[in-house]
């Protein structure tokens, strides 16, 4: 005869009292699990739990319901639990750590020493931000798909420009990519823009001067730059090169060529254009009305072009023509 059957034997079908009641009561609320409250009343688990529902009803009509917590049972991934068991995980798992929760629960199956990525989600929001939080180092965390905080934004701001995108890239735990986009998205355009310096090329087109006159002033100290973080290129104050603007658009001196001042941009200074023909790029004249345009400063249309045409007039003649956008 099972435990169940011969305390019922043994107890019947007595009725409960007030005292047993106030006991059932103070000791749920103590925290006593139900066996306890059985051994002490002489009564079966099942009647001590049925018992307490009649007298504590449950509040269906107030209850949130949730992942991972049930009515009436108590949340087993604790954040202490949750925080040990990522260490635990970290520990095991060398490289980088996954940074979605779909590639963390193909890790964890058959792990039940791991926290769900539910119970993850629940407390942190993300991935990423749990294995921060956890302690994991920047070189083990990715951020990507995580949608940009307002730190994430600042920091992106303060550093465009000082910075190449790869530095800041690394810093975040994302893509270069995705830092370039994101400045897009906030407004602020080029990484090199946001800091309001020019670089040697830009310089040089600006006041119509040669780039090596550029590099010369500043590798004589008369224009002050500095280089970029990572970068090969050059950032220029504004005010400096107006501090310097009589030698920047100094007239070229004397000399038997009659080309025009190199900016730094080898197309443009000759007026070719790069197509691709037959699979090959090459350098083909610029049409004299888009030169003329680009000198004189005017807006040029967009083109819209047949996706079996090519996107270069005077390529070949005949079939290959475009249209343009009014």
């Amino acid at each position: 005869m099972r435990d169940g059957a011969r305390l019922l034997a043994h107890t019947g079908y007595r009725a409960w009292t007030a005292e047993e009641d106030t006991r059932v009561r103070e000791m749920w609320d103590s925290g006593a699990p139900a066996v306890a409250i059985a051994e002490e009343l002489g009564r079966s688990r099942n009647a001590v739990r049925l018992r307490h529902n009649r007298l504590v009803p449950f509040d269906y009509e107030s209850y949130t319901p949730g992942w991972g917590k049930s009515p009436g049972r108590r949340t087993y991934w604790t954040p202490e639990r949750v925080m040990e068991g990522l260490r635990l995980f970290a520990a095991r798992h060398k490289g980088m750590l996954p940074n979605s929760d779909h590639e963390y629960s193909r890790l964890k199956k058959g792990h039940m020493e791991y926290p769900t990525a539910v119970s993850v989600l629940r407390l942190h929001g993300t991935m990423a931000d749990a294995w921060e939080a956890m302690g994991a180092g920047r070189q083990r965390v990715t951020r990507g798909w995580v949608p940009w905080s307002q730190t994430d934004d600042d920091y992106l701001l303060d550093h465009a420009g000082l910075q190449t995108l790869k530095v800041i890239a690394k810093h975040l735990g994302r893509g270069w990519a995705a830092c370039k986009r994101r400045l897009y998205d906030l407004g602020a355009g080029r990484a090199r823009d946001v800091s309001g310096h020019l670089s040697a090329m830009q310089v040089a087109r600006l006041y119509d001067c040669p780039l090596s006159r550029v590099k010369q002033l500043i590798a004589s100290g008369e224009l002050k730059a500095h280089r970029v973080q990572g970068g090969n290129y050059w950032r220029i104050d504004p005010g400096a090169c107006e501090r310097i603007q009589a030698k920047l658009s100094a007239p070229k001196r004397k000399s038997y060529r009659t080309t025009p001042a190199n900016h730094g941009d080898y197309d443009r200074r000759y007026g070719l254009m790069r197509v691709r023909i037959d699979g090959k790029v090459v350098r083909v004249p610029r049409p004299a009305s888009a030169a003329r345009k680009e000198q004189d400063g005017t807006h040029v249309p967009a083109t819209k072009f047949h996706p079996y045409e090519s996107r270069y007039p005077g390529e070949m003649e005949g079939r290959h023509a475009r249209e343009r956008i009014d």
